[in-house]
């Protein structure tokens, strides 16, 4: 988050690379401030993104807009309701 994602959104060669992944069906998984990155990088019709602290799983890009970092931990807090355990699995 932070300024990491603002030097990432103006990296050539992250952007292709994040376009790649997606296009290649890897997993894309993205937090807070990424999650608005991802989301303008693929710029994907159909694709759902969080806006909010619930978990978004769509054709394999999982998204988290809100991380409680003062919980009692990441795995804890972006539980994926459906399919998976966890955001990290």
């Amino acid at each position: 988050g932070g300024t990491h994602v603002d030097i990432i959104r103006k990296s050539g060669r992250a952007v292709h690379w994040i376009r790649e992944a997606f296009g290649h069906l890897k997993a894309i998984g993205a937090t807070g401030e990424a999650v608005e990155l991802v989301k303008d990088v693929l710029n994907v019709d159909g694709l759902e993104f969080s806006d909010g602290n619930k978990v978004v799983d769509s054709y394999g890009v999982v998204t988290a807009g809100a991380v409680d970092a003062q919980s009692s931990g990441v795995k804890e807090t972006l539980q994926i309701v459906e399919d998976g355990d966890s955001f990290l699995e």
